[in-house]
Formats: structure tokens, sequence, C-alpha cells
């Protein structure tokens, strides 16, 4: 039994932190940013494998021969942003709490 205020979560080796605190949180942020980088990693793929995606490139590829300008394809923005999401939730896991 606790004396009120936020529950005490205690690891593998007995160490506890309080939920809610900002160490604790720090881990669901990185989490759900990890996870929403994947996410959007898996919707690139999906979409570079696809017909639509196929398609994409090739018109880029055309176009880009034509006049010379660089294009890219729509899932090369869901390979960077989920690539740049997992790069901050990896980032808020490592740095250092300020005391």
């Amino acid at each position: 039994m606790h004396s009120g205020g936020n529950p005490v979560v205690r690891d593998s080796a007995g160490r506890g932190a309080r939920l809610g605190d900002a160490g604790s949180m720090k881990y669901v942020i990185a989490a759900l940013l990890i996870i929403a980088g994947a996410y959007l990693i898996y919707c690139g793929h999906r979409r570079a494998g696809s017909i639509e995606g196929i398609a994409e490139r090739t018109g880029k590829d055309i176009a880009n021969a034509f006049d010379g300008r660089i294009r890219h394809p729509h899932y090369i923005v869901y390979y960077t942003g989920g690539g740049g999401l997992i790069a901050v939730g990896v980032w808020v896991v490592l740095r250092k709490q300020k005391a």
C-alpha cells in the first residue's frame, strides 16, 4: 500500500521510479517516436513495392531524364521521416538527465 501520489514501479534490480516522473516519461516518448518511425518506414516500403509506387518511380525517372531536374518518389519521404523519428527517439533515450 502506498501513501498517495503516483505508484512506484520497480525494475528487476529493485530500483524504483514513480510513474509520471520525467525519467520514466522520456522512455514512453522515445518508444512512441521509435514506433511511429518504424511505422513510417513500413508504409514507405509498402508504397515502394506497390503498383502506384513503381509507376511513380518510373514517371519520375522519365521526367528526370527529360529535363535534368532531380525528383524523388514520395516513399523516400516516408523513409526519411521514419529514420528521423527513430533517430530522435534514440536520442531521447540516450541523453543525460539534467540534475
